[in-house]
């Protein structure tokens, strides 16, 4: 895990990680749209309605949300759990996240539920296995075949899963929108770690994967960037993941 680039990418090192299953595409509007329904009607209080298309090409229902806070996305995940059958993996003080946004917030990573991805399993899954190290070298040489970019984009998104999957069978795992992870920012260490997920204590999420607006670097398995949990931009969208049995 990690490498090469700016200095919270490095040093690269060893992880260790459980079974785990990953959404083949991004969330979309439309997918947002249907739980946030179900939510509200169950208690559950989220800000982004799934209505905002500003930068979504032909205000397709398809492309990925965006706009939305990593709180609103650990409450959405409870509710597409909830709504399914399954168990929410999101709680504080023993109860499941509904409402409002608790900096206590703790997952139970053995819980059936949807969740967001581990930022070790997020980049696991974005480099596919190792037949596809040709992922990223194509990336950077300018192939357009497997992500939208800011120089193929528009400087829009575009609808989830047009481009090339990875060799996982994992689409836009770079652009299109950055994607939330679990972790509180940590520094990375020299150790080999087993099932990393972040500090336990800080105030910034980490999020993954670059954006319909970014080039570069910023597209690449290993690249991290991080804000506060409550901020909505414009270009930050998520994918679930859940453990495996």
């Amino acid at each position: 895990m990690g490498g090469q680039g700016r200095e919270d990418w490095i040093p690269s090192h060893k992880v260790t990680l459980s079974a785990f299953y990953m959404a083949t595409t991004e969330v979309t509007f439309s997918h947002w749209k249907k739980v946030y329904q179900w939510a509200i009607n169950h208690g559950y209080k989220i800000q982004n309605s799934g209505n905002n298309l500003r930068y979504a090409y032909g205000k397709n229902l398809f492309c990925p949300i965006d706009k939305v806070s990593w709180y609103d996305c650990v409450k959405w995940c409870n509710a597409a759990s909830e709504m399914e059958g399954r168990t929410p993996c999101y709680t504080a003080d023993g109860v499941p996240i509904r409402a409002r946004d608790r900096i206590d917030v703790l997952c139970t990573w053995d819980a059936n539920g949807y969740r967001l991805p581990s930022e070790a399993e997020w980049e696991y899954a974005a480099w596919g296995d190792e037949t596809n190290t040709s992922y990223w070298e194509k990336i950077v040489s300018g192939d357009h075949e497997y992500c939208w970019y800011g120089a193929n984009s528009g400087i829009l998104m575009h609808p989830a899963g047009l481009k090339k999957a990875n060799s996982w069978g994992l689409y836009d795992m770079s652009g299109n929108v950055n994607e939330w992870c679990w972790d509180l920012f940590m520094a990375y260490l020299k150790t080999s770690l087993t099932n990393p997920y972040g500090s336990t204590n800080g105030m910034y999420r980490i999020f993954r994967g670059g954006s319909f607006i970014h080039g570069g670097i910023y597209l690449s398995p290993i690249a991290r960037q991080y804000t506060n949990p409550e901020c909505d931009l414009d270009d930050v969208g998520f994918r679930v993941a859940v453990s495996a049995k």
